[in-house]
């Protein structure tokens, strides 16, 4: 996020000096330039706030839906321990739990992100990107002890 705040100020710095180049090649008209330059700096700083916030909510869309799918794989692999030898159903049951436990601090995280505001959030996405991730190999782990 502090990516995009220097973004933000980079843009706006870049707006004011070109406008106050224009409004030093014309004369008698500085107020109105000044205007300007304030109005289309403002202008980008918005937008760049308004682009942090559709991406903010496309990702915590796209966290939730794969929460939801991780849901699903954990009760068809709960459904698949009927199959497995009894060692590896007490296996699998345990690391099924342990799923659960990092689903849950996955969903506390989404919650965390969606109350966050724009400094925090980036710092929040990592660290949700990196416990989707670690989910998904416990899955992958998990799965591989069944037949």
């Amino acid at each position: 996020m502090a990516r995009m705040a220097r973004l933000a100020l980079l843009v706006a710095a870049v707006a004011f000096w070109s406008f106050s180049r224009q409004a030093t090649a014309v004369e008698g008209n500085s107020s109105m330039t000044t205007e300007r330059v304030q109005r289309e700096a403002q202008d980008a700083v918005e937008t760049t706030k308004e682009s942090t916030v559709q991406r903010k909510e496309a990702f915590q869309r796209k966290i939730q839906e794969e929460l939801d799918e991780m849901q699903a794989q954990i009760a068809s692999l709960r459904a698949k321990t009927d199959q497995a030898s009894a060692e590896a159903r007490a296996k699998v049951q345990q690391m099924i739990a342990d799923l659960e436990k990092k689903k849950e601090a996955a969903r506390k995280r989404l919650e965390e992100l969606k109350s966050a505001g724009a400094s925090a959030w980036a710092d929040l996405q990592r660290g949700m990107t990196a416990a989707l991730e670690d989910l998904r190999r416990s899955y992958r782990k998990a799965l591989s002890h069944l037949p």
